[in-house]
């Protein structure tokens, strides 16, 4: 395999594991401080999330983050499984890529049981998954 390889398949993903591995090691309040930051900036463009959800912005802020988290790690983890493994089908590689996204998934949120003021939630693999399955049924009709 060669270097170049390592840099623009491998590397990114890997920084993607870790950014949402870190972003999960943090105690409740130091998450929900980026989440009123997102709100903050929203309302700065005249979006007024908690207007629109009667006070659930912050809720939204943060379901739509776990969203964009595990559609990008799908779509940089489906370049990994292509180079990894060349000879297995269009199938087997869309849908080992889709075990391993739900894995991860729910490894981090028994991770967050272990974190001050988080707790794992099993329908917060099931948002997580909206964003896996989003990815990977773009993923497999651009085949």
């Amino acid at each position: 395999m060669q270097k170049r390889y390592i840099f623009t398949h491998f590397l990114p993903c890997l920084l993607w594991l870790c950014f949402i591995f870190i972003f999960s090691h943090q105690p409740k309040y130091e998450s929900e401080k980026y989440s009123q930051l997102v709100i903050w900036f929203l309302k700065l463009m005249h979006i007024d999330l908690n207007e629109w959800t009667m006070g659930g912005g912050t809720f939204l802020v943060r379901k739509m983050a776990h969203i964009t988290e595990y559609f990008i790690l799908y779509l940089l983890s489906f370049r990994c499984v292509l180079l990894l493994f060349a000879t297995q089908t269009f199938r087997w590689k869309w849908l080992a890529c889709l075990i391993f996204c739900v894995l991860y998934a729910a490894s981090d949120e028994f991770h967050q049981t272990f974190i001050f003021g988080r707790v794992g939630c099993v329908s917060d693999v099931g948002v997580d998954s909206i964003g896996i399955l989003i990815a990977a049924a773009i993923r497999y009709k651009k085949k």
